[in-house]
C-alpha cells in the first residue's frame, strides 16, 4: 500500500519574495535537497538553502565539483541537523525498501530516492510533486531525526 502524499514546497510561497527567482522560469531557484531538509528539520528554507549554497560555493573553489563529493557534504550537513543515517540498499541487492506505508520508520524522515529526497514525516510524504510511484519507488537510505536542532 502506498503512503500518503501532502503537497509542501516547504515554504517556497511564504518566501518567494525573498529568494532568488530563476529568470527564465520566474520560480525560486533552489539548491538540491533544500526542501525536504527543510520540511523534515524544521529550519526555515531560506536558511537550510544559503547552507546548502555555501556547500556549493566551498566545492566551487575546487577545479572539478564531484557530485558524490557534493553528496557526502550534504550529508554531514542533515547529520549536523540532528539527523542519523541509515542505509536501505547493499551492492548487488537490490530495491528493498520502497516509498509504501509500514516499510519506512515513524518519525521525521529525509529520504534519498534516484537523484533526489523527499521528506516523510510519519509515514506521510511531504513533497512539492508526487514522488511515490504508486509505491515503487525505490529508497537507497534515509537520515532520521534522533535529537531536535538548535536552530
Amino acid at each position: 500500500m502506498t503512503m500518503r502524499f501532502e503537497e509542501n514546497d516547504g515554504g517556497e510561497w511564504y518566501y518567494r519574495e525573498f529568494m532568488p527567482l530563476s529568470p527564465r522560469s520566474k520560480k525560486v531557484k533552489l539548491h538540491w535537497g533544500s526542501q525536504p531538509i527543510a520540511i523534515a528539520s524544521e529550519v526555515s528554507l531560506p536558511d537550510v538553502d544559503e547552507s546548502i549554497r555555501e556547500i556549493h560555493k566551498r566545492l566551487g573553489e575546487t577545479k572539478k565539483v564531484s557530485r558524490k563529493r557534493f553528496y557526502k557534504l550534504v550529508g554531514e550537513y542533515i547529520v549536523g541537523l540532528g539527523f542519523e543515517w541509515t542505509s536501505t540498499m547493499g551492492i548487488g541487492q537490490g530495491c528493498t525498501v520502497h516509498l509504501r506505508e509500514g516499510e519506512l520508520p515513524n518519525g521525521r524522515l529525509i529520504v534519498k530516492c534516484s537523484s533526489e529526497l523527499v521528506a516523510v514525516v510519519d509515514g506521510v510524504v511531504h513533497h512539492y510533486y508526487d514522488p511515490r510511484r504508486d509505491g515503487d519507488r525505490c529508497v537507497y537510505g534515509y537520515w532520521k531525526r534522533i535529537k531536535k536542532n538548535k536552530e
